[in-house]
């Protein structure tokens, strides 16, 4: 970066200024590299707002898939018990079936 003196210098300010004062061309290039530095920030904070936002929706749409997965999860374990219901029920009712033949077999012998 160029100094404040050489910029002056090189552009015909290169006279001495008295102390603690500055010629109009040196303000006008501090003005100018604060200008600069202003917009070079509010650039970097635009594009932080943007990633930021596009992060949010990111996490929106992935919240969004998990309560879907959720839901499809607790449908699915709804429906397992349901036929491990049916499955234990008539798993029971053979037993009980089985056992009552036995005992009609035992009491006719």
């Amino acid at each position: 970066m160029v100094s404040v003196m050489e910029h002056a210098e090189a552009n015909g300010g290169g006279g001495e200024a008295e102390p603690g004062e500055m010629k109009p061309d040196q303000l006008e290039l501090i003005t100018s590299m604060l200008a600069s530095m202003r917009a070079e920030q509010s650039e970097q904070a635009g594009q932080q707002s943007e990633q930021a936002r596009r992060q949010s929706e990111q996490a929106q749409r992935q919240a969004e898939h998990t309560q879907q997965l959720m839901e499809v999860l607790q449908s699915s374990l709804g429906s397992l018990r349901a036929k491990a219901q049916i499955y234990t029920d008539r798993s029971c009712e053979s037993v009980r079936d089985e056992l009552e033949q036995n005992l009609q077999a035992v009491k006719g012998d």
